[in-house]
């Protein structure tokens, strides 16, 4: 029986994350940072599955330029970047910074516009020079370099303390079948009430959720009875997990983009057969599988890896 095709609304939908284009990025990732080669051809991929984003940001090291290298000018993909740490920048300083920024992001994506640019570092918002911030942003995206302005949080607190200061046009976020704190918090119907859109990353959990629970590192080895435990309930459902997990995620109509990892062209074309396949999940169901440990769910509390 032939594979059933993916719609293209949701293919739309889907974007692919650049930490692991520059940086060895993910407790599952076997293979490091994604060569050259590899990354053409999951941009290949990408395109010809019809998704419609690509995230990176400057600290995921040479990921923007592997990316403009691969093709994003001359394709259809929408660009998400980020601007860099602000910490080690003198007060005063900011504006330019982001601003020489953004000229080498273009650059080394190889693009006229940013389709979203987005504060990568909610803290540097808190800044005494957070005026110059917002207002060069606002420039950016007056002077046309920039299609629309983010934020990137990882809970509501965040979310409040950035938008005391800035209104985004988009806000990125985690959440995932494990991870439901925007869903149970209610900041993902206020941003729907609000008009911002959302992205969302984490959705695998950097590959813990559809891992074999066995193959946790052991780092991560704490939490091997809870993930296999998770998988066991969706397998009952009947569900296969890549594609739970972007259904789940996708049935939210304030969610713009799902971002999802891969390391080579293979995963990702089984990602998105997944995806196909999977009918809708029942919010019913999947708020049963929400999990309650808050180190879990957050990657800044994971143990270092080696």
């Amino acid at each position: 029986m032939a594979e059933p095709d993916l719609d293209p609304a949701t293919a739309a939908r889907l974007g692919l994350g650049g930490a692991q284009f520059g940086l060895d990025y993910g407790v599952t990732n076997p293979v490091g940072r994604v060569p050259q080669d590899q990354i053409e051809r999951i941009f290949t991929r990408a395109v010809e599955a019809g998704m419609g984003w690509i995230d990176t940001a400057p600290e995921y090291g040479e990921s923007e330029k592997a990316i403009g290298l691969a093709g994003l000018a001359s394709s259809s993909l929408r660009v998400v970047t980020k601007t860099a740490s602000l910490s080690r920048t003198p007060e005063g300083g900011a504006a330019a910074q982001i601003q020489a920024g953004v000229a080498e992001s273009l650059r080394r994506l190889r693009r006229g516009q940013l389709d979203v640019l987005m504060i990568h570092h909610v803290s540097d918002l808190l800044r005494a020079d957070a005026g110059d911030i917002v207002a060069v942003l606002r420039d950016l995206k007056a002077s046309g370099k920039v299609g629309r302005i983010g934020i990137s949080i990882y809970d509501k607190p965040e979310f409040e303390t950035a938008a005391a200061k800035l209104a985004p046009d988009v806000v990125q976020l985690p959440m995932s079948l494990l991870d439901q704190r925007p869903i149970m918090s209610g900041l993902l119907d206020e941003l729907g009430r609000r008009g911002i859109a959302v992205h969302v990353r984490s959705v695998f959990l950097q590959g813990l959720l559809i891992a074999d629970p066995a193959a946790v590192p052991l780092g991560m080895a704490r939490w091997r009875d809870a993930l296999a435990a998770f998988r066991a309930a969706v397998l009952a459902k009947g569900w296969e997990a890549e594609g739970a997990c972007l259904r789940f995620v996708l049935a939210r109509p304030e969610v713009e983009a799902v971002i999802v990892g891969v390391t080579g062209s293979t995963q990702l074309d089984a990602l998105v057969a997944s995806l196909a396949r999977t009918p809708s999940v029942d919010p019913s169901d999947a708020a049963a599988l929400a999990s309650e440990d808050p180190v879990l769910v957050d990657p800044r509390q994971w143990p270092r890896r080696d």
